[in-house]
Order: structure tokens, then sequence, then C-alpha cells
């Protein structure tokens, strides 16, 4: 289920947060270094996720690609 669904309480912020950039460019930094330092493989990469069960069809996966997908998943 999606938090975003159902009756919205001001009190816990924007009905809809901006998620233009989601993750801070100065913790994703440190994450890479700590990888390399540890010889970790990491990649970066835009998923989508979906909510299922059922996988989507061929055409939405290109849909989704088209826009900019490297992966995608569902918590099923």
């Amino acid at each position: 289920e999606n938090p975003l669904r159902g009756v919205n309480d001001d009190n816990l912020g924007p009905r809809f947060p901006d998620m233009s950039a989601p993750y801070d460019r100065e913790l994703i930094e440190t994450a890479k270094k700590a990888a390399l330092k540890l010889q970790v493989p990491a990649q970066t990469g835009v998923f989508v996720a979906v909510p299922g069960p059922n996988l989507e069809t061929r055409a939405e996966y290109r849909m989704l690609k088209a826009y900019g997908a490297d992966c995608v998943g569902m918590s099923t």
C-alpha cells in the first residue's frame, strides 16, 4: 500500500512530496567511497517500483525503459 493513498494528515507534511531529487548527493558519494574502500561492487541507476502482484506486460517494460528505468521490481 502506498503511503500517499488514503486520508491526508496535514501534520505529516505535503500530500505529494517533491521527488525530483529524493537522495542526498553527498550521502550517495559517501556510500560510493565506502563501497570502493571495502571492495564492494556498487552501481547507480533508476529503480522503478511497481505494485504487483502481477508482472507488467512487455510493452509496459519497454515504456519504463524508455522513461529511463534501469531496473523494475515489486515488493511481493
